[in-house]
């Protein structure tokens, strides 16, 4: 409550202080009211300050509700604008689907590629299974073969080498004279029989090529009385081969250029150990032949040369032997003849009748030696063995002498083609075992150049 006060300073009238919410108010002199107390002021004072609370809390009160209103507006608008758990899930399960239904759609053409793929693999994989199991089961069917003929000739070399010796005849004793007392017999001990040796040998060839051709050699196997070849080794000029052989075995080395033989047979003996040098022989074989069919004439070997024959000419070599041509023979189509000559001698071969030089020909130094005199007509052989064959084949060149030479070696499901002249004889036979499969002689008629080998 705003009262009226006087207060007179110096017998006038005064501003008096007091604490208004309007500012200070000044005592009118006429206003007849008496200064206010002190304990007025100290009873408005609490009462003002109430006031002053009011309005603040008021105001705040106010200013609160409103950002409540505000911020409760807010939730809601925010929480009618979020998306319930439900539609999220359907909205990631639509995007998924499409997603994996464009992935399926451009792994399509791979998902093919790859079962096309595993269906070639499946197949190869049943194909070499089935190639491997028809492999080992020829493997197996090879080394029992092998291994029973092996054990064949094993008990029969066996067999030979252990034979006993025949026993020596006794000596046929004189009797006694008859003026003489009989001597008592002496007891003697019998005599042990000499060991026999049924083990290995060593056998080194070696091969000396001076005076050869000087080309490398092949040694083969002719192992134990048979004239079959089985290739070794390969023998270089100057060099040695170191073989453990028994006793009976022989082998045969020839020349790898020419196929003349450098050492047409050498058995091993009973010697622990044996030394075969090959080198240039003097006296020398030299077997002709003249093919079955006339072939085309070159130079002036005419194709219409029934026989021819052969003569030895006289050469510095052996002059006191022979001063004129000398006549060793004749020679029909198809036919050979072996002449045991010397190295360095020379043969003319004549037409019979005519007595036209038909060819020339100088002995080497090769032991065994293979002359043909002109060219027959040549003609393709294929050997091809049967469907299902599994042995191992050889196939050997016959000279007219019997020989039998190496050509090449046949495998299984395998095709050789040889080109040779007709009348020629060849002999197919298992490798293991020497079994002849197959003989022929090479001919010019229809279908004929063509055989097969079962096996």
């Amino acid at each position: 409550m705003l009262r009226h006060a006087s207060h007179i300073e110096d017998g006038q009238p005064a501003l008096v202080a007091s604490k208004s919410f309007s500012g200070m108010f000044v005592e009118s002199e006429h206003s007849g009211q008496r200064a206010p107390t002190r304990a007025s002021s100290a009873v408005s004072m609490p009462w003002m300050i109430a006031g002053l609370l009011f309005l603040v809390t008021t105001a705040s009160s106010i200013f609160m509700i409103h950002e409540l209103r505000a911020l409760r507006m807010a939730h809601h608008a925010q929480f009618t604008s979020m998306l319930t758990t439900m539609e999220v899930s359907g909205i990631v399960k639509a995007e998924f689907d499409s997603a994996l239904a464009r992935l399926e759609a451009q792994q399509a053409p791979l998902a093919s590629q790859v079962r096309a793929l595993q269906q070639t693999l499946e197949d190869q994989t049943q194909s070499h299974g089935r190639r491997l199991e028809e492999t080992v089961r020829t493997a197996n069917s090879g080394l029992s073969e092998h291994l029973t003929a092996s054990l064949a000739k094993m008990y029969d070399k066996l067999n030979t080498l252990e034979k006993p010796p025949a026993p020596a005849p006794a000596p046929v004793s004189s009797p006694a004279p008859t003026h003489q007392p009989p001597v008592p017999p002496r007891h003697v001990a019998p005599s042990a029989p000499p060991p026999l040796d049924n083990g290995f040998v060593n056998v080194v060839i070696r091969y000396k090529p001076e005076g050869l051709p000087g080309n490398h050699a092949h040694v083969y196997w002719l192992g134990f009385g048979t004239d079959s070849e089985h290739l070794y080794a390969d023998l270089p000029p100057g060099m040695e081969v170191h073989e453990k052989s028994r006793p009976g075995e022989c082998w045969r080395v020839r020349d790898a250029t020419t196929g003349n033989d450098l050492l047409p047979r050498y058995c091993a003996s009973t010697a622990p150990d044996q030394t075969v040098e090959v080198t240039s022989q003097r006296d020398v074989t030299v077997d002709f032949h003249l093919p079955q069919t006339r072939g085309a004439a070159t130079g002036r070997f005419s194709a219409t040369v029934p026989s021819i024959e052969l003569f030895e000419d006289a050469t510095a070599v052996a002059p006191t032997e022979h001063s004129t041509p000398s006549r060793v023979g004749t020679i029909v189509r198809g036919g050979h003849l072996s002449v045991q000559t010397h190295a360095g001698a020379r043969f003319t071969a004549r037409e019979a009748g005519t007595q036209r030089v038909i060819a020339t020909f100088e002995a080497s130094s090769e032991a065994k030696q293979y002359a043909t005199i002109g060219h027959g007509e040549q003609v393709t052989v294929e050997f091809a063995q049967a469907r299902g064959a599994t042995k191992a084949l050889a196939l050997f060149h016959v000279h007219g002498d019997g020989e039998e030479h190496l050509h090449a070696k046949l495998d299984a499901r395998e095709t050789l083609r040889v080109t040779t002249e007709v009348g020629e004889k060849w002999v197919l036979r298992e490798q293991r075992t020497d079994k002849s499969v197959l003989t022929l002689r090479a001919s010019t008629q229809p279908f004929s150049a063509s055989r097969r080998a079962s096996g």
